[in-house]
């Protein structure tokens, strides 16, 4: 039993276990004293024992097929269940052929959907391209089409200053103590001269009405004496004239009156410089209509998207998105009301192309000079100068918060909010456009409050022409000495010698003696009349019906 076992072990051993043994063996017999067969092979069994881990060891860091060799080698005994393990890894290796024919041919497939892949791939992209470049083409020459139009339309000077309309005048006149003048036609004759209706004198060119009398910052370039005077009216008389230092004065010389502006089929409306105007008024405007104006180029893309998802919610247009560029581009320039997306387009190319040509202060200036703001007694009113005048009884640079507010917030529908109709209304758009004010942070909220508890007073004072017959005769002495339409291609302006006073007594006194006719004689109804008033020293025409 015992010779069984070594030799058994032995066998699972490799060959060259085997002579390694051996040569032990010999060298143990040639070395020592001849043992017994017993001892013997209980030695060899020993270091036979003792060997093995470490073979065991180098058997499992040797490569796949030096175990396999040595499977090859070992005993009957052992190979039934050792024959189990070549066949499963057999098994495994034929099954990992078979897996990597499979996946070769997997591999094939999808090499050549990856193919097909790109093919198709830069096909798209290749369109894609080509329609990208071709759009972005077309955008150019649309964008060059549009630089040409605003190149086209911008004259050397496109701002404001210094451009007026032909205007003919009246003379300075004078008033006097005794004069036959009442408190309203003085107001209706400082109006007409440029002077500004205000609460509170404060500047030169202002003045207020009181219970009766006129107080008068007379201290412009036309007066005689620069101060403030007062004028004081009894029975439809001047019965005072005096300083604020109650110091009395025959008379008051006051600045010329404007009889009529001469159109020769262009815009006659006053232009007004940046630097003259209100900085509330400006401020105002962009608050309505454009608080964004001076970040963006000429299109708003953030408001544009507002717009959109507001009017998208809502289900109709509550909002737009138009800038004060787009604007000047749509009524000065297209002038196309239409509303569609062609023309919203066209609006927005050249509003980024007028932006490149002018400044941000030229373009709101320009603005606020040709703004539509409505209508009184069927003549226009263009531009803010206008607007105060007409609505106000003043000039631009007298605008109150509130006026300057109130003009900003009928810009959006001046016939439906005008002051003159529907003065509810125009109340209303003063106090949202004073809320924007205040949101934007120009106004506070003391201000505010201020503001909105005052009365929206309207003295509305259309734009008239004085004494039709004599500026007739002016325009055609005029034309026939320089050329026909001189005045009016030239904006020339024309200082006659009427006199104002003169001539609202003149139209009196004809309509009063007219009407005593008719009453006297009914047979001479609808009569006509002349009368003049010379200067008998030069012989000037000083009044004429």
């Amino acid at each position: 039993m015992s010779s069984k076992s070594p030799r058994s072990n032995s066998k699972k051993s490799s060959s060259g276990k085997k002579r390694s043994t051996d040569s032990r063996k010999r060298s143990s017999r040639s070395r020592s004293v001849p043992k017994s067969q017993t001892e013997l092979e209980d030695e060899a069994l020993g270091l036979i024992q003792d060997a093995s881990p470490a073979r065991e060891r180098s058997h499992s860091e040797s490569t796949p097929s030096k175990r396999r060799s040595k499977s090859k080698e070992t005993t009957p005994a052992r190979g039934k269940s050792r024959k189990r393990k070549p066949s499963s890894r057999s098994q495994s290796s034929k099954g990992k052929r078979r897996g990597g024919s499979s996946s070769k041919r997997r591999k094939g497939v999808k090499g050549k959907w990856s193919s097909g892949t790109k093919v198709f791939f830069r096909f798209v992209l290749s369109g894609t391209l080509g329609a990208l470049f071709g759009v972005l083409f077309c955008a150019y020459a649309t964008y060059e089409a549009a630089i040409y139009d605003v190149q086209q339309w911008i004259v050397p000077s496109p701002t404001a200053e210094g451009v007026l309309p032909a205007q003919i005048w009246s003379s300075p006149y004078m008033i006097e103590r005794r004069s036959r003048l009442s408190q309203s036609q003085l107001e209706d004759l400082l109006l007409g001269s440029g002077y500004s209706k205000v609460q509170n004198v404060e500047v030169p060119g202002d003045f207020e009405v009181l219970d009766n009398r006129i107080l008068i910052d007379n201290r412009v370039d036309d007066a005689l004496i620069q101060e403030r005077v007062y004028v004081e009216f009894e029975d439809d008389r001047v019965s005072l004239l005096h300083n604020q230092s109650n110091i009395q004065r025959p008379s008051v010389r006051l600045s010329p009156v404007l009889l009529s502006k001469v159109n020769a089929g262009k815009s006659t409306q006053d232009r007004t410089p940046l630097a003259d105007i209100p900085e509330i008024m400006p401020q105002s405007i962009l608050a309505m209509e454009d608080s964004r104006f001076y970040q963006h180029e000429g299109v708003d893309f953030i408001g544009l998207t507002r717009a959109i998802v507001v009017n998208l919610i809502l289900e109709r247009k509550s909002q737009g998105a138009s800038t004060i560029t787009q604007q000047l581009v749509k009524n000065l320039i297209l002038n196309n009301p239409e509303k569609t997306y062609k023309r919203k387009a066209r609006e927005a190319l050249r509003a980024l192309a007028l932006e490149q040509r002018l400044s941000k202060d030229e373009l709101i200036e320009l603005y606020m000079n040709e703004v539509y703001l409505g209508q009184v007694n069927g003549r226009p009113v263009i531009g803010v100068t206008q607007a105060a005048k007409v609505y106000f009884g003043k000039k631009v640079q007298r605008l109150t918060i509130g006026e300057a507010a109130m003009i900003a917030g009928i810009i959006s529908a001046p016939n439906a909010y005008s002051p003159l109709r529907h003065p509810e209304k125009a109340k209303t758009r003063r106090d949202v456009s004073l809320k924007r004010l205040n949101a934007v942070g120009v106004i506070s909220d003391v201000e505010l409050a201020e503001e909105l508890e005052k009365e929206l007073l309207i003295q509305v004072i259309p734009e008239r022409r004085r004494a039709n017959y004599y500026v007739d005769a002016i325009t055609d002495i005029v034309e026939k000495e320089h050329g026909q339409g001189i005045i009016a291609s030239r904006g020339l302006q024309v200082r006659s010698t009427l006199n104002p006073i003169y001539q609202v007594l003149l139209e009196d006194t004809v309509s009063s003696q007219v009407a005593k006719l008719e009453e006297k004689h009914p047979k001479a109804n609808g009569v006509q009349v002349a009368a003049v008033v010379l200067d008998g020293k030069s012989g000037a025409v000083r009044a004429l019906v």
